[in-house]
């Protein structure tokens, strides 16, 4: 299908004694927030680890645009088009935020590092995404929510068709999640994937169009978001039905084991 951006068939992943993805299949859109979720242990990394070639995978297959995508290195899957905003940033704190814009890239003659139009794209999606942050400040002296900035920003100038966001949310602050939000709104605009990994249920009702639930190493179902409660979404998480009207029994205590005030 044309509207399809990454195709997964039976994608299997043994380690000895584990069988950590058990033949997953599951199709992403062009230009979409797919959210994925499941507990600890679903098979999400190990999906993410594959698809970015941290991991190889044992079976399976994977299409991005149509076409077989089977990477030899991390560096190649993202010169394909997958890049990854993992929860430990791959920014250099020393360096100013030019400099780990350009880091790798940048052009250089007679041995003198210049400006090429890597720099000045890199340059532009920035004044594009954040005019705010300046192009002179060290990185280390940003916010973690600024940094994560940087990392987008360097995604979208090498051309990123998929750029997948690990927790994105974890840690930063309210307003920090909501410009976050904004930015992937931004990446939806210019038909960017987005593949957002999050155990934070009401960044999937937020953000998300589509959402994949892990467990157990498949995948369970892939749901429109506007079509799903909070409730199904857990149910299909965890396999079972929560109580959300739970009555305790009328127990009481005369040791006093914790107080808090104020």
């Amino acid at each position: 299908m044309e509207n399809i951006l990454l195709s997964v068939r039976n994608l299997t992943k043994r380690y000895p004694g584990v069988e950590a993805l058990k033949g997953i299949d599951l199709e992403i859109k062009k230009g979409v927030v797919h959210c994925v979720v499941g507990e600890n242990g679903a098979g999400k990394s190990t999906f993410i680890k594959i698809l970015t070639r941290a991991e190889e995978r044992t079976d399976g297959e994977i299409y991005l645009k149509g076409v077989p995508y089977d990477p030899q290195s991390i560096r190649e899957a993202m010169n394909l088009g997958i890049s990854t905003l993992f929860q430990e940033l791959n920014v250099v704190n020393q360096l100013t935020v030019e400099e780990n814009l350009t880091l790798g890239r940048e052009s250089v003659r007679y041995g003198m590092i210049q400006h090429g139009p890597e720099t000045e794209r890199a340059l532009k999606v920035l004044n594009e995404f954040a005019p705010d942050i300046s192009l002179k400040k060290k990185v280390g002296s940003l916010s973690f929510a600024e940094k994560q900035v940087i990392e987008i920003v360097k995604s979208v100038a090498i051309d990123a068709d998929l750029i997948i966001m690990d927790e994105p949310t974890a840690a930063v602050s309210e307003d920090e999640a909501k410009r976050l939000f904004s930015l992937i709104r931004n990446l939806k605009e210019k038909g960017i994937t987005v593949i957002y990994i999050s155990h934070i249920l009401s960044d999937i009702f937020t953000i998300g169009d589509y959402v994949s639930v892990f467990r157990d190493g498949e995948v369970i179902g892939t749901r429109r978001v506007g079509e799903i409660t909070r409730d199904e979404l857990v149910k299909m998480m965890v396999g079972k039905v929560t109580i959300s009207n739970y009555i305790p029994r009328d127990v009481h205590y005369d040791k006093k084991i914790l107080e808090v005030k104020n």
